[in-house]
């Protein structure tokens, strides 16, 4: 088996699959379980019955929301955790969440690099239920964190591979967290709330008056904000040598929200070497999601090209296919494929592995798959008349 180790190494392979159990694979992730926020009540609430949700729906899902009073994080686990996971904030001006196309389609895409998706359904900033509404949105992100700190091992996460992303308003929400993580807006246990990284997606970063878009301001401090709340909750300014690394995302036509948010929050990181990446385009508009047009269709290959950089996630993967030759009698082959279309044997399609066990000593209908662990298990036919199978397994 050493022999296939070496292999899988050089390849860099994340998963080993029979083609035809890669076909029937999961194409689609499903969520998994959705947590209430704050079970023992929110922080700061106050109680208002008129004030209630107002969900959207489109052909009976839910596609986005308003009012939300209590908040929630939807879980959406990959077949295979790579130990990464982040924390999505669907944006909306905070007065509603765009919580589909920028919250569960994001997270059913990371699930793809075994990245776990968790999403927020977060509360929107209202006097009607809430003591303090600028710190409303930061509660629910603070304490969202700090559940999948608390878990991560029962969700097979690393502690230390918690990231967030945000979108429009929701990426300011991802930016406050990441400058204003420390920050004490409820009592807590002493987990950390700070982010191990941020995506930060056409984001609002600042909310001074000659770059911020003046809808998400108006729905966090008010029409008549003073200049403290200004500065405290314009990110750009409270970058410092403890905010996570960032990668950004702006199109230059945003006539919502100026590209030079994105820019601001980015010299900032640079300014007390912050590793931070932009990237701008010249096209696209505001809230593109996972792209719109083909320029800024790019920028999901490029975040997880950045987090392969950072180690939170791994190289690049490929399909692998297991089979035999004529009787089975020279062993175990294998092919690999970048997309599933192209097929190339390795080993200059000589046998990975002779047979070695049964009567007969066949290598026939081998299957191999990744376990939870990280270990990949093979079984196959070792002959014509056997009665058992063959299985070896390799790290």
């Amino acid at each position: 088996m050493d022999l296939i180790k070496s292999l899988i190494n050089k390849k860099r392979i994340l998963a080993l699959l029979a083609i035809l159990i890669l076909l029937q694979s999961h194409a689609f992730y499903a969520q998994d379980q959705v947590l209430k926020v704050w079970p023992e009540g929110v922080p700061g609430a106050m109680i208002n019955n008129k004030y209630q949700e107002e969900p959207i729906l489109e052909d009976g899902r839910l596609t986005g929301t308003g009012k939300v009073v209590s908040p929630e994080l939807s879980i959406y686990m990959p077949e295979n955790p790579n130990g990464t996971a982040v924390l999505i904030l669907p944006g909306g001006g905070y007065t509603h969440l765009a919580i589909e196309k920028e919250g569960f389609n994001i997270a059913r895409w990371l699930n793809q690099f075994g990245i776990t998706g968790f999403v927020l359904k977060y509360r929107l900033p209202s006097d009607k239920i809430m003591q303090q509404k600028e710190i409303g949105p930061l509660q629910d992100a603070q304490e969202a964190i700090r559940i999948i700190r608390r878990s991560a091992e029962k969700w097979n996460i690393a502690s230390n591979k918690i990231g967030v992303m945000g979108f429009s308003a929701g990426g300011h929400l991802a930016a406050t967290l990441s400058t204003r993580f420390s920050m004490q807006t409820y009592e807590t246990d002493g987990v950390s709330a700070r982010p191990d990284f941020s995506a930060l997606i056409y984001p609002v970063i600042s909310m001074r008056d000659s770059i911020t878009h003046p809808g998400s301001k108006n729905s966090l401090l008010g029409e008549n904000a003073s200049e403290e709340n200004t500065a405290n909750f314009s990110n750009e300014l409270n970058v410092n040598s403890n905010t996570p690394p960032a990668f950004l995302v702006h199109a230059t036509d945003d006539e919502k929200v100026p590209v030079e948010n994105s820019v601001q929050y980015y010299l900032a990181a640079k300014n007390v070497n912050v590793p931070a990446e932009l990237h701008i385009y010249e096209k696209g508009g505001h809230g593109f999601g996972l792209g719109n047009i083909p320029t800024n269709a790019e920028w999901p290959q490029a975040f997880i090209n950045w987090l392969k950089s950072k180690n939170f996630a791994e190289e690049d993967s490929a399909y692998i296919f297991s089979y035999f030759k004529d009787n089975g009698a020279d062993g175990l082959h294998l092919a690999y494929s970048e997309n599933g279309f192209d097929w190339k044997a390795l080993n200059k399609d000589r046998s990975i592995l002779e047979p070695q066990l049964g009567r007969e000593k066949l290598i026939r209908d081998p299957n191999i798959i990744k376990g939870k662990a990280g270990t990949y298990h093979m079984v196959w036919t070792v002959g014509w008349t056997e009665k058992g199978f063959g299985y070896a397994s390799s790290k």
